[in-house]
């Protein structure tokens, strides 16, 4: 993830990230059971509420593949 995002993620989720290791796996691991605040796809990454697509702009991310 860039640095960018990582400041993206930090400043529109809800948690105030404190230094690197503040994110967990379980933090991008596919979530089936939400759907997307922008598109309504499912499955979200966590961390942030949206579908990989939203999240991290790649379509390749569609359905969990990221």
């Amino acid at each position: 993830m860039s640095k960018m995002t990582r400041r993206k993620v930090r400043r529109h989720s809800k948690q105030k990230p404190e230094g690197p290791q503040a994110f967990t796996k379980a933090d991008f691991e596919p979530d089936w059971r939400g759907t997307c605040k922008v598109c309504g796809a499912s499955p979200i990454v966590p961390l942030t509420g949206m579908c990989g697509p939203c999240t991290f702009g790649e379509a390749d991310t569609d359905g969990g593949n990221w």
